[in-house]
């Protein structure tokens, strides 16, 4: 089972080994990897099937909530909740990751940027002037992009197979995509 380049669709059976993938805390890219595709193939189909897309959306918070419920009932017993906090900020470091003091988030900082950019806008009225420094200030975030760290995609073979996940015990997939295929 593969997902071609040219066809913006998973087969059924490819959406719902996604979906289950996904309910139970895989990212997209590991479950484009274990179907057969690459990660953007995966992007393409979510793009194109509305459904599909809002399918994963509730699976992704699916995963979160059953974490978030681990770190919730944690709180009561003081058991295996280190577990969970270490998924979420693996899972979502922007959101739950440690940072250092005084730093800013990618979206804070771009948040801040587009703030500079309208004030900018405001002050200086000359519209050459106006160009020049919000074309300074796009080149400037974007060099703070390529140096943040990236993972590279599609050169890894993925550490969860669907052979790895079948007869494990620990699966709970989200029921709404079907889990026959763990079977």
């Amino acid at each position: 089972m593969t997902c071609e380049s040219n066809l913006q669709t998973l087969a059924d059976e490819q959406q719902a080994q996604v979906g289950c993938l996904l309910s139970i805390g895989c990212d997209l890219e590991t479950a484009a990897g274990i179907v057969g595709c690459s990660r953007d193939d995966l992007q393409m189909a979510l793009t194109a099937d509305v459904k599909f897309a809002r399918q994963v959306r509730h699976a992704e918070a699916t995963a979160e909530r059953k974490h978030m419920q681990n770190v919730y009932n944690a709180a009561k017993d003081e058991k295996h909740w280190r577990a969970s906090v270490w998924w979420l900020e693996r899972r979502s470091p922007e959101r739950f990751a440690r940072r250092p003091p005084h730093t800013m988030t990618p979206s804070q900082l771009e948040s801040f940027l587009n703030i500079l950019i309208e004030v900018l806008r405001d002050d200086v009225h000359d519209p050459g002037d106006q160009q020049r420094v919000v074309a300074r200030l796009g080149q400037l975030a974007g060099n703070l992009e390529a140096g943040l760290p990236t993972r590279e995609r599609n050169q890894w073979e993925p550490a969860i197979t669907t052979e790895s996940l079948a007869g494990t015990g620990n699966v709970e997939p989200d029921d709404s995509f079907g889990s026959e295929w763990l079977e």
